[in-house]
């Protein structure tokens, strides 16, 4: 009796063996993908040496300087030399300051260009012909019978006003600013082939700017200072 009961608690001991599950293994925990943040991409249009004064912007200044020069007085301005003129560089503007010699007599300018890296953008200009007073008429400039009024902006003026125009062919370009209280002041007016840029002081205030045409193809554009 005791061999059977032996045998019966041997085999389900057996069977109980048998039938044990086993625990099925963990699986790593997957880290959370996380979006790699995108790389900004270089602003290629600042300056690689905002406070610096390099050779190469010495160098593209001056010839800069040089063209100014010869747009607006011919041969009857001698050129510059880089040696010659005090440079200036903060936060991108460059600074040049010096003098040239017209019909020999000196002069002195100061000129600034903004350094963008792929390019240098004139910001102001104190020479002879491209920074001027503004010419104050009693009476409203007129308009010439070939000339019409090709557009009209309204724009908030600090102290100057910079236009930049680039004309080919016949006719040529005429820019007014009108003050509020109706006073019409000049400020640009060229004609035949030019590419060139003025610089008109005027009374801080809201002006009312007209573009007149008078043939030919052109491009321009400007701003306040």
């Amino acid at each position: 009796m005791k061999k059977i009961s032996l045998i019966v608690l041997t085999s389900f001991l057996l069977v109980a063996c048998g039938t044990k599950k086993e625990k099925p293994k963990e699986q790593p925990e997957k880290k959370a993908e996380t979006e790699e943040p995108l790389k900004k991409e270089k602003d290629i249009t600042k300056s690689l040496s905002p406070n610096i004064v390099t050779y190469f912007d010495r160098n593209e200044v001056t010839n800069f300087i040089n063209q100014e020069l010869r747009k607006e007085f011919g041969g009857d301005v001698n050129l510059v030399d880089q040696k010659s003129i005090s440079f200036t560089k903060k936060e991108g503007v460059i600074t040049a300051k010096g003098e040239y010699v017209l019909k020999g007599e000196k002069k002195k300018f100061e000129i600034q260009y903004l350094d963008r890296n792929v390019e240098y953008v004139l910001q102001s200009s104190s020479l002879k012909t491209t920074s001027k007073k503004a010419k104050e008429s009693t009476s409203n400039p007129k308009i010439t019978s070939n000339e019409k009024v090709y557009k009209t902006y309204e724009m908030q003026v600090k102290s100057r006003i910079v236009f930049f125009a680039k004309h080919n062919g016949e006719g040529g370009l005429r820019v007014t600013a009108k003050q509020e209280d109706g006073k019409e002041i000049e400020v640009f007016n060229k004609t035949g082939t030019f590419d060139t840029s003025t610089t008109t002081e005027l009374k801080s205030g809201q002006y009312t700017i007209t573009i007149y045409t008078s043939g030919g193809t052109f491009s321009f554009y400007y701003y306040s200072k």
